[in-house]
């Protein structure tokens, strides 16, 4: 007899069964790393233009700091949060777990890695999102909203294309959340006691 799925399994099937052609295209483009380059590179550059009434020193200045922040993020989400959680956590990727892996539409090749818990690419785009929604000022509500539809954007992409569980992402969406958030505090910190900007 088949062997009842747990209600997680049964959600991933569910979100990762919802597929088209066009769909998996989409979703593809928004785990592709090098995608999210220009699109934050587009939010940066809105930022920066928020500042354009301030002096030269200050923009440049500003304009350094966020993006050694945001460098410092992306370094931490994808070279130190993974060999952490995969000391933590052993868990089989959907691809490798016999339990869904029939059952499952799959796009694209096969992970190489058959044990993988921690969504690196989720974690970095809430991390980035989560932080740039800090900095942007209350009359910006339209950029945060776009930022934070495109990390859930991304986030879901993982389950569409197969790579995670729900729990996988949750946990990776609450850890880049809160690495955004620590981002800023460092950010702030910076920019009001150190450089004085």
């Amino acid at each position: 007899c088949m062997k009842e799925l747990s209600f997680e399994k049964s959600l991933f099937l569910y979100f990762n069964g919802k597929h088209s052609p066009f769909f998996d295209w989409l979703m593809s483009l928004a785990s592709n790393q090098l995608i999210s380059i220009p699109v934050y590179f587009i939010f940066i550059f809105i930022l920066i233009r928020t500042l354009k009434y301030l002096n030269t020193s200050y923009i440049v200045t500003n304009a350094i700091l966020v993006v050694s922040c945001i460098s410092m993020a992306v370094v931490v989400s994808c070279l130190v949060l993974p060999g952490i959680f995969g000391h933590i956590v052993s868990r089989l990727q959907p691809c490798y777990d016999s339990d869904v892996s029939a059952l499952m539409h799959l796009v694209g090749d096969k992970s190489e890695h058959q044990y993988g818990f921690y969504a690196f690419r989720a974690c970095t785009a809430f991390a980035i999102s989560t932080f740039l929604i800090f900095i942007f000022d209350e009359s910006f509500k339209w950029v945060k909203f776009l930022l934070l539809a495109w990390a859930f954007f991304v986030a879901y992409s993982r389950i569409y294309l197969g790579a995670h569980y729900p729990v996988d992402i949750l946990v990776s969406v609450l850890s880049g959340t809160l690495l955004g958030y620590l981002t800023y505090r460092i950010y702030f910190y910076i920019k009001e006691s150190v450089l004085v900007i």
